[in-house]
């Protein structure tokens, strides 16, 4: 989303995108707007906000927030999009699509109207580090669109992470904390901690669960297996001085979701200054 939505920017183009999740904000080309939400994500939050996008822009980037198969079509119906970007079809939200990456698909691809271009991250060639392959996907966007050129590439590969991005934050005396709580499946997971180069038997796993997500900590249960220093699943009632205690003197690598408290740890983190790298790059 915000790599599409500053290659368009940079090229001249009036470009409005919007990113869901539990930070949703509007690209605008003055800088990023939270949405405020009132109420839970609902699907129905791109109708509204499509409705209040200004009639003059030359594009828009809306990212699909529908989780149930029979929802998936809504974002096209709305949009009428002139192609259609698929990240990946890894599995996420068993309750809701169930088990394996077939099902992932089938139900992703209710979202792809009939002849609409497509771009997926799944076609692409294997990149070093996940930056890169987002990257890669978005060059595709803009080529398939007959944008992309050398102002366009530079700008988007010059574009800072965004905030729940994965990093690893220097907490002091030896301590790590590696902040993967945006990586919503286990695959993606994987390979953000295979990144790392630590060893499991030396890492203290956090695992931050969310009651309307439990199909996805089943599909944890062989990483958290594993045979880890120690493994703390946070369930959405912990005091944010408690879990920063916990961490210290420790390799931590967080984990599950980004919702809540690891994302109020993030912020603050970064507003404190901590200094922080991006494996991968």
């Amino acid at each position: 989303m915000r790599l599409i939505t500053a290659g368009l920017s940079e090229i001249g183009l009036n470009v409005r995108g919007r990113i869901t999740g539990v930070l949703p904000r509007e690209l605008t080309p003055t800088g990023e707007r939270v949405i405020t939400r009132h109420a839970p994500g609902h699907v129905e939050e791109m109708r509204w906000w499509l409705r209040g996008v200004p009639a003059d822009v030359d594009a828009i980037v809306m990212e699909n927030s529908a989780v149930s198969p029979d929802l998936q079509h809504l974002a096209a119906l709305w949009l009428n999009p002139t192609l259609v970007v698929w990240t990946n079809s890894r599995p996420d939200h068993q309750d809701a699509w169930g088990d394996g990456e077939q099902a992932a698909m089938r139900a992703l691809s209710r979202g792809i109207p009939f002849g609409c271009p497509l771009v997926s991250g799944d076609a692409l060639n294997s990149q070093s580090g996940y930056r890169a392959s987002n990257i890669a996907l978005a060059e595709a966007a803009l080529e398939t669109m007959g944008f992309l050129c050398d102002k366009a590439r530079a700008a988007m590969r010059a574009l800072g992470p965004d905030i729940a991005d994965f990093r690893v934050f220097d907490l002091g005396d030896g301590a790590m904390l590696a902040t993967a709580f945006s990586a919503n499946d286990l695959e993606s997971t994987t390979n953000l901690f295979s990144l790392l180069g630590w060893d499991s038997s030396e890492t203290c796993v956090l695992y931050s669960d969310r009651r309307d997500r439990p199909a996805r900590l089943r599909s944890f249960a062989s990483f958290l297996s594993r045979p880890w220093r120690e493994v703390r699943v946070l369930r959405g009632r912990e005091k944010e001085d408690e879990v920063t205690e916990w961490t210290r003197g420790k390799r931590v690598f967080g984990c599950g979701n980004v919702a809540g408290l690891p994302l109020r740890i993030i912020v603050k983190l970064i507003g404190g200054g901590r200094r922080w790298t991006m494996p991968g790059l």
